[in-house]
């Protein structure tokens, strides 16, 4: 199926204002973007299938999930260096166990899709019951789609 996309030459568009975008329209797309229609209902990307949890599901935003085997994961933040914003990306591995909520799965407007997903993993149990004021997670990770089979879905979307 061939999909109409609005395609603009950012380069030629007003940086200051963004307006009048020089916009041209194609008749087909190159991406995948095949939907999944079901009973007359679209179920969205055909390819999150390709990539399910360890317990056979499809990782989908909203959803509570925990870590069944130990993985890599990306975190990223901004700092400041002598004055300019730097990019710090960094890797942690995940232990088993773990819990945390689907923030994004490769698409923002809630379309499950093929991407990676961006989790929020809840900070494992503490001992004292405190974090000492340091917050009540781990911070934002990106799990690559080769990982969900490591995750188990233990919350599913209502």
């Amino acid at each position: 199926v061939a999909l109409p996309v609005a395609v603009a030459n950012l380069a030629e568009a007003d940086a200051r204002t963004l307006d009048n975008y020089p916009v041209s329209s194609t008749k087909e797309y190159s991406g995948e973007r095949l939907a999944a229609f079901y009973g007359g209902q679209n179920r969205g990307i055909v390819t999150q299938w390709m990539y399910p949890s360890k317990n056979g599901k499809v990782i989908q935003k909203g959803q509570k999930v925990k870590v069944a085997q130990p993985f890599r994961a990306w975190r990223s933040e901004m700092a400041e260096e002598s004055g300019k914003a730097v990019a710090v990306i960094f890797t942690n591995v995940l232990p088993k166990g773990l819990t945390g909520t689907v923030l994004n799965v490769g698409a923002t407007d809630g379309t499950p899709s093929a991407g990676n997903a961006m989790i929020l993993f809840d900070l494992p149990h503490l001992e004292s019951g405190s974090t000492l004021n340091s917050g009540a997670n781990l911070g934002l990770h990106t799990v690559l789609t080769r990982d969900f089979n490591k995750l188990e879905v233990t919350e599913s979307l209502k």
